[in-house]
């Protein structure tokens, strides 16, 4: 399945992000954090609250990531800008599953 498929490779970027921060080699940590990102905003039922989040957490952990890669390279109101978006994302989980709540309540 192309979508699993996407989530793997996403997954696989995020870490090889992560390993090219420590080795401070941002550049290429930079590509491969966007690399993820890019994959995670692009599956498909990344906004259906019906699933259990993970892709959305997963998303919100590389947005963090490049936030604070953003931090350490001195680019701060970047690393403003993803910190926020990773807020949103999980926010929006925060709500989605208040949402759900609400609406199985009210089929009872």
């Amino acid at each position: 399945d192309f979508e699993v498929w996407k989530k793997v490779l996403a997954g696989s970027y995020n870490s090889l992000g992560y390993l090219y921060s420590t080795m401070k080699s941002y550049d290429e940590s930079e590509l491969y954090y966007k690399k993820s990102i890019s994959l995670y905003e692009g599956i498909k039922n990344i906004k259906n609250i019906e699933e259990d989040h993970t892709d959305k957490l997963n998303l919100s952990s590389s947005y963090n990531n490049l936030g604070y890669l953003y931090y350490l390279m001195k680019r701060y109101e970047e690393s403003d800008l993803y910190y926020k978006k990773a807020i949103f994302s999980i926010e929006e989980i925060k709500d989605d599953r208040k949402s759900l709540t609400d609406r199985q309540n009210l089929s009872t």
